[in-house]
């Protein structure tokens, strides 16, 4: 009945597409000095938006008998005419990148069609050619430094790695590279992104209308994509700065049909920090240590085009940071890594001329690990978790109407935290593991459709069965809170098991050719949890899922804008609004675990609601030799927990109300670019220290109302110059001067209550001390072509 149902649902969508004397034409739109594929390149006809390329590069249309002129257009490249008579049923098409324009900033939210066009809200992308013209941190371009300069994206503060858009936790965002999901984006506490930008093609933030292709998360998508360009001659690149070092190479195997690429990069912080050592930059610390710090990353990957018609890939990734501390005056050392690993196989399959399909497997691991040493006993500490799954789409589509339907199944392995501690003779029994087994089985559909000339409407449903295996041990608990007994399941037997399902609606009204209104609602759930252990920006992060005790997450969000682009295409202005509710979020009660053993994080964790709203502005100009945007965001987040002060609602600790960021590029010459932009936001919340008492001459803190008071407001600005040395084309060199922190502000790290006086008299001051990490920091870097 279901399939008969499906195959009918479709049947009359097809038979509702236009069915008077068409010829039918199929095209890719790749770039020419690159050979990329174009995803998103607008195709009009007679100045009409029609339709656009799809993630491949490829597009389908119907050509009425009466037409005259074919455009294709995107964003930085030159735009492409050619009348209907000259072309077969099918075509390819080369775009110019624009002499001038192909180095300005244009981070958009789309082409300019899409951007007024398109019904879904809250959408964000950019390339890594447009990511070069933000002001670089320490002489490297960073696609995740670009979103965080835009509204909605917020970052935890400085050297946080944590994101939060529009209000939502960490763990609410799913983050893919390749189709694969990453659990940790981050190297150097936030400074550097894992996307390599010499190896990814763009980078895709959704905040709302989330697709229901995507699951598992409710605040955001933000999809990375590495290069699917099959390479027809040997060409690389790199760069060499005060912080890391980079190289990239790609070279063709089978002409037009083969090749390889890999990237590496690595951090030489270690030898800065030697020379801070050495020329005593450090001498006013109160506690003397020794640290260092490391990471690096490899990428790599084949890609496979036979014929036109199919596109395989397999891409690879291993990153890892490593943090060292030795503390002679307390006698203790640490140890901290944390990684990921992940590889990720995509087929892209045009099946003939209306339909099309898309394959990924993917395999995925993060792990992170801390050991403390002190001549007592040694603790260590691990958590990670790993998944491999399985995702399918097929999409049918005419000028007019997009159907699409897939499968999306993942297999993961939690281990929330395994320790052990012990002394040179003594093993201490922490007790069993306790790991969590979960799959997620889902199917959905969707479609896109013009109604008439204005409106546009995009639906979809997606249904998710989630079941929780064992070995499991679940916990049973009488009134009091106090364990009464333990249910055990054995590998493979189902301890829990979930069905939810999530959708979505979007609306677009056309207003004029250049503005529209839109308006998105889609309702989610989230199988998995994230914890912090810690208030800091060291990843302790604990991931964990939902079952017997852990409820599933859930939220829905409201979203609408206007959208406007002037006449000229120079300038565009949005603003957006949003409402979001989510269910069952968890943290740790007051803030951290109640034991460092392998007892299971579950007696430590609990679970509240939050309301989210807001509003975002942004005005760019994407023309000239002065270009640049303007964003700000309003916003609050709020959140109710049961346990925590009876229930009172209070401000998350990523609340921040105002948001602002300026960019500004300026094309001098063909020689010389310069850029700049400043960042202001609310100080984060955080929990104060009211007052003290002595309890066994020891000096206990009384904590205020939960994140009653703030940290003071983050502000900065960042500058950089770029001296091209060569451009050809195919050779570049270029010196990049930059500063981070330009007027050198000391922004918080963290707080904490230090003590001053004599306790033996009775005579001690508790005063907050703020800890910065960077001031000023001007760096120089080479970045080459070849």
């Amino acid at each position: 009945m279901g399939n008969r149902t499906l195959f009918l649902f479709l049947m009359i969508f097809i038979c509702a597409s236009e069915t008077k004397a068409q010829s039918l034409l199929t095209g890719k739109v790749v770039d020419e000095s690159t050979g990329e594929v174009l995803p998103g390149a607008i195709i009009s006809l007679d100045n009409l938006f029609i339709t656009k390329t799809d993630e491949n590069g490829f597009f389908e249309m119907r050509l009425p008998e009466e037409s005259s002129t074919l455009t294709i257009s995107y964003v930085g490249f030159e735009t492409y005419y050619i009348h209907p008579d000259q072309i077969k049923d099918s075509i390819e098409i080369f775009l110019v990148p624009l002499a001038v324009e192909m180095d300005e900033i244009t981070i958009t939210h789309s082409a300019d069609s899409r951007f007024i066009r398109d019904s879904r809200t809250g959408v964000i992308e950019i390339s890594t050619r447009e990511s070069q013209f933000i002001p670089q941190f320490l002489g490297q371009t960073d696609l995740f430094k670009t979103l965080e300069l835009m509204p909605g994206f917020q970052t935890g503060g400085e050297g946080d790695a944590a994101i939060y858009i529009r209000g939502g936790s960490f763990d609410q965002n799913l983050i893919l590279l390749d189709g694969a999901p990453v659990y940790n984006p981050s190297h150097l506490l936030g400074f550097y992104s894992v996307f390599n930008p010499d190896i990814i093609r763009s980078v895709e933030l959704i905040k709302s209308g989330i697709p229901v292709e995507y699951g598992n998360r409710l605040s955001s998508v933000i999809n990375s994509t590495s290069s699917r360009n099959v390479s027809s001659e040997f060409s690389g690149g790199g760069s060499v700065g005060v912080l890391s070092t980079a190289i990239n190479v790609e070279t063709p195997f089978v002409e037009n049909q083969l090749s390889v690429y890999g990237g590496f990069r690595r951090t030489h912080i270690n030898m800065i920090l030697g020379l801070m050592d050495e020329f005593d930059m450090v001498s006013s610390r109160s506690i003397e240590f020794e640290s260092g710090y490391d990471f690096y990353d490899v990428n790599g990957g084949i890609n496979y085009t036979p014929n036109r018609n199919h596109n395989l890939s397999l891409s690879f990734y291993k990153g890892r940071d490593i943090f060292t501390m030795h503390t002679p005056a307390i006698l203790l050392d640490a140890d901290m890594n944390w990684g990921n690993e992940i590889l990720a196989f995509n087929w892209d399959h045009r099946i003939n001329r209306s339909f099309s399909a898309t394959h990924t497997l993917f395999y995925s691991d993060y792990d992170f690990e801390i050991e403390l040493r002190n001549p007592a006993y040694d603790l260590l500490m691990h958590s990670g978790v790993n998944s491999v799954g399985h995702k399918s789409k097929i999409v049918y589509s005419t000028n007019h109407l997009s159907l699409h339907a897939g499968i999306d199944n993942k297999y993961q392995r939690f281990t929330p935290n395994s320790s052990r501690a012990g002394t040179e003779s003594v093993d201490f029994d922490f007790g069993t593991v306790d790991r969590h087994y979960l799959g997620e089985y889902s199917f959905f559909a969707g479609f896109e459709g013009e109604v008439n000339a204005r409106w546009l409407i995009t639906a979809g449903l997606r249904l998710n069965r989630a079941v929780h295996y064992g070995p499991y041990r679940r916990f049973h608990y009488n009134d009091p809170g106090v364990l009464s007994d333990t249910t055990v399941f054995a590998r493979g037997e189902v301890a829990e098991r979930f069905t939810r399902p999530d959708y979505m609606l979007a609306l677009r009204y056309l207003l004029s050719t250049g503005s529209s209104l839109k308006l998105s609602f889609n309702r989610n759930h989230q199988f998995t949890h994230m914890v912090n252990a810690t208030t800091v920006a060291f990843p302790v992060d604990f991931w964990i899922a939902s079952g017997a005790d852990i409820p599933v997450q859930s939220g829905w969000q409201l979203a609408g804008g206007w959208y406007k682009i002037s006449e000229n295409r120079m300038f565009r202005f949005s603003v957006e609004a949003y409402y979001k509710e989510s269910e069952n979020h968890s943290e740790f009660d007051n803030y951290f675990m109640q034991s460092v053993d392998n007892t299971p994080l579950v007696e430590s964790l609990v679970y509240g609601n939050g309301k989210m709203w807001g509003a975002e502005f942004l005005f760019s100009k994407n023309q000239g030799v002065w270009q640049g945007w303007l964003g700000y965001s309003f916003s609050k987040s709020i959140a109710s927990i049961k346990e925590i002060e009876n229930g009172r609602w209070f401000p998350t600790t990523n609340d921040r109300p105002h948001d602002v960021s300026l960019v500004v590029s300026y094309n001098h010459s063909e020689k010389w670019k310069f850029g700049g932009t400043f960042v202001y936001s609310t100080g984060r919340p955080y929990t104060p220290s009211i007052g003290r008492y002595f309890l066994e001459n020891n000096v206990v803190s009384i904590y205020g109302a939960r994140n009653s008071d703030r940290f003071p407001d983050y502000h900065r600005l960042d500058l950089s110059a770029t001296r091209i040395l060569r451009d050809t084309g195919k050779r570049y060199s270029a010196l990049v001067f930059s500063i981070y922190n330009a007027y050198s502000r000391n922004n918080p790290f963290f707080i904490f209550p230090k003590v001053t006086g004599d306790l033996n008299e009775y005579n001690m001051s508790v005063e907050p001390y703020k800890v910065s990490i960077f001031p000023i920091l001007p760096s120089i870097s080479w970045q080459f072509r070849f």
